[in-house]
C-alpha cells in the first residue's frame, strides 16, 4: 500500500441545472492506482437542501449521487462544494487513513431557461 493518489472523478465540469428541477446526478470517484478502499469522509459547503451519497463498489471505486431540487431564487449563481475522500487498505494494522479533497461546482439557471 502506497500513498493515496489524488482521486479522479467523472464529474469534470460545472454541472448546470435549473431552478425547481429534480437533480439526480450520478458520478464516480476512483483511486488511479486502485490500491485503497475509498469512502466519503466528509461533505463541505453543499448547496442548501442538496446531498451527496456514495457507495464503495470495488477497490478504489466509489459510485456517488448528487441530489438537489434548487429552489426559486437560487439562479444565476455557481455553488462550489467539496468532498473529502478517505482511503484504507485491507490490513487492519495499517493506521494510515489518508484524505484527499475533491472540488465540484453546480450552476443554477432560471426555471424555464
Amino acid at each position: 500500500y502506497t500513498s493515496l493518489a489524488t482521486p479522479t472523478t467523472t464529474w469534470t465540469e460545472t454541472l448546470i441545472v435549473k431552478e425547481e428541477d429534480n437533480v439526480n446526478f450520478k458520478f464516480l470517484v476512483s483511486d488511479p492506482k486502485l490500491e485503497g478502499w475509498l469512502s466519503l469522509s466528509r461533505k463541505f459547503s453543499l448547496p442548501a437542501g442538496s446531498d451527496v451519497n456514495c457507495q464503495t463498489t470495488a477497490r478504489g471505486l466509489l459510485a456517488c449521487t448528487f441530489t438537489w431540487v434548487p429552489a426559486l431564487g437560487t439562479a444565476n449563481v455557481t455553488y462550489p462544494f467539496s468532498l473529502y475522500i478517505q482511503s484504507r487498505n485491507n490490513d487492519a494494522r495499517d493506521t494510515m487513513s489518508p484524505i484527499k479533497t475533491l472540488y465540484f461546482n453546480v450552476q443554477v439557471l432560471p426555471k424555464g431557461s
